[in-house]
């Protein structure tokens, strides 16, 4: 999972180096420190989920939850028994 959170980090970096933002000038555009986006982009396990939404929101992006397995319908009933 650490390589997924890399990953979301270094996406929104990509994203506001690609439309010429510093971490200061983003910060400002959603009310954030430059620490917490220094935070989400390079140590993005020690942000918060808010954050990385917020970030994205305001590069234009959305994070959207997909299964990764294929009968994930079927796993909170199997859970669901099991405790």
């Amino acid at each position: 999972m650490e390589k997924e959170a890399e990953a979301i980090g270094q996406f929104i970096t990509d994203e506001r180096r690609r439309r010429g933002l510093t971490r200061l000038t983003l910060a400002g555009l959603v009310g954030k420190c430059e620490s917490q986006v220094y935070k989400t982009e390079v140590r993005t396990g020690r942000t918060t989920l808010k954050n990385i939404l917020l970030l994205l929101n305001e590069l234009g992006y959305t994070l959207t939850v997909a299964p990764i397995h294929k009968n994930v319908e079927n796993q909170p009933q199997e859970n669901a028994q099991h405790q």
